[in-house]
C-alpha cells in the first residue's frame, strides 16, 4: 500500500564477490535490533513505520466519524424534512348530511373557495330489513354530480340507510340508528353490503373522485351496543367487492385508522370545534399518532359545532373553528365543514369569511 515503511531487501541471487563492502546488501534486522535502543541504524524505520500506523488510524478514524456524523446529522436532517413536510389541502370542503337530495348553492359555494361536495344518497329500509332507493333520489343525485363536476367540482359520495317513517315523521337523526331487532333478526346488514356495491358502481359510472362504504356506519348499526364491531367486520369483508367496481379513491368517512381496518388508507373522522389548547394540542397529537409510519391519509370528513357548545355566542364559535384549522393545516389532504354554504347556514355570516379566508391559502 502506497506510503507504508520500506521494506527489507528481498534475498537476492548469488553474485560475484566484490570487495566494496557498501554493495554489500543488508540482512533483516533481528528482533532485536528492531527493538534495542543501541542500535541507531534501525530507529528511523521504527519511527516511520509509528508514524504511517498512527496517521493511517487518524485517517480511517476520520473517514468513519465523519460518515456516522454525516448520517446522523445532515441525512436525519433530510428525513426530518421530508417526515415534516406539510401535506398538500386537496379537498376544500362541505359535508351535507341529510336524507333527503342536497340543495347547495354552486355559486356560493365556489365564492368560498370550496372544491369538492360530500353528500349522502339514502336508501329507505322497511322493517323487513330490506333497501329501496326512491327513483327521484338517484335521478337527483346523478344530475347534482354531472351538474357539480360541469361547474369544476369535486364528489365525495356517501351511501346512508334511514328508516322509511322517516317519511311520515319528517327527518330526525334518530332514524338513522337500526334498531338490535332489525339488525339481529332481519337480512338488514347483508342487503346494506348489496346496497353499498350498488351506489359504487354507479359513483364509478360517474367519476366520483371519492367514495365512502357509509357516512357513519357505526351509528347506523347501533352504535350504543355492537356499533363499531359490526362495522368494522361489515368494512373489512366488503372491501374486495369494492375494489372490483370502484376505481377511485375509497375513504372512511367517519373512522379514526386502527388496525382492525388496515386494508383501507385513507380516513376521514369527523372533529368538534376546539375550546381551548388543551383540545388543540390533543387533537395535533391524535393526528401524528395515526399517521406515524403509515402510508395513510388523513381527511377531516366533518368539521362542526362540537358538544357543549350550546349558548357559546358566535364570536366564541368562530374562534373554536379557527383553532380546529389551525391544528389540522399542513396535517390533512382535506377539511370538510358541515353544511355551511347551503341557502341556510348553520353558522354566522362571520365564520364564512374564516372559511373563505382559509380556503384561499395556498397549502
Amino acid at each position: 500500500m502506497k506510503g507504508d515503511a520500506p521494506q527489507a531487501p528481498v534475498a537476492q541471487e548469488a553474485r560475484p564477490e566484490v570487495k566494496d563492502v557498501s554493495q554489500i546488501p543488508q540482512q533483516p534486522p533481528t528482533d532485536f535490533q528492531a527493538t534495542s535502543r543501541s542500535t541507531p541504524p534501525t530507529k528511523p524505520k521504527k519511527r516511520l513505520k509509528l508514524i504511517i500506523l498512527i496517521a493511517s488510524i487518524i485517517l480511517i478514524g476520520l473517514g468513519i466519524g465523519g460518515f456516522l456524523v454525516y448520517k446522523s446529522f445532515f441525512v436525519s436532517e433530510i428525513e426530518k424534512t421530508e417526515e415534516g413536510k406539510p401535506v398538500e389541502m386537496q379537498y376544500k370542503g362541505i359535508w351535507m348530511p341529510a336524507p333527503d337530495p342536497v340543495f347547495v348553492d354552486l355559486d356560493k359555494a365556489a365564492e368560498a373557495g370550496i372544491n369538492t361536495l360530500a353528500f349522502q344518497i339514502c336508501y329507505l329500509v322497511n322493517d323487513q330489513g330490506e333497501l329501496r332507493l326512491p327513483p327521484e333520489q338517484k335521478e337527483f343525485t346523478i344530475s347534482f354530480i354531472e351538474e357539480a363536476h360541469a361547474r369544476g367540482f369535486k364528489i365525495w359520495l356517501n351511501p346512508e340507510i334511514v328508516h322509511e317513517s322517516v317519511l311520515d315523521k319528517g327527518g330526525g337523526s334518530e332514524l338513522r340508528i337500526m334498531s338490535e331487532e332489525l339488525i339481529e333478526n332481519t337480512n338488514l346488514i347483508e342487503n346494506f353490503k348489496d346496497g353499498i356495491i350498488e351506489i359504487a358502481k354507479l359513483a364509478e359510472e360517474h367519476d366520483v373522485e371519492i367514495f365512502s362504504p357509509s357516512s357513519e356506519m357505526y351509528v347506523n348499526l347501533d352504535f350504543e351496543k355492537k356499533g363499531n364491531e359490526r362495522s368494522r367486520k361489515l368494512l373489512v369483508e366488503i372491501k374486495p367487492r369494492l375494489d372490483a367496481v370502484y376505481s377511485g379513491k375509497i375513504c372512511l368517512r367517519g373512522e379514526w385508522p386502527g388496525d382492525e381496518l388496515s386494508e383501507y388508507s385513507c380516513f376521514g373522522p369527523g372533529i368538534g370545534m376546539i375550546k381551548n389548547e388543551e383540545e388543540r394540542k390533543e387533537l395535533v397529537n391524535k393526528i401524528e399518532w395515526s399517521t406515524k409510519d403509515k402510508e395513510i391519509e388523513l381527511i377531516i370528513g366533518e368539521l362542526y359545532e362540537g358538544h357543549d357548545w350550546e349558548g357559546m355566542s358566535p364570536e366564541e364559535i368562530k374562534r373554536g373553528f379557527e383553532m380546529a384549522l389551525e391544528a389540522v393545516e399542513g396535517k390533512v389532504s382535506g377539511v370538510f365543514i358541515l353544511d355551511t354554504p347551503r341557502p341556510t347556514p348553520l353558522f354566522p355570516e362571520s365564520f364564512e369569511s374564516t372559511i373563505k379566508e382559509f380556503y384561499a391559502q395556498e397549502f
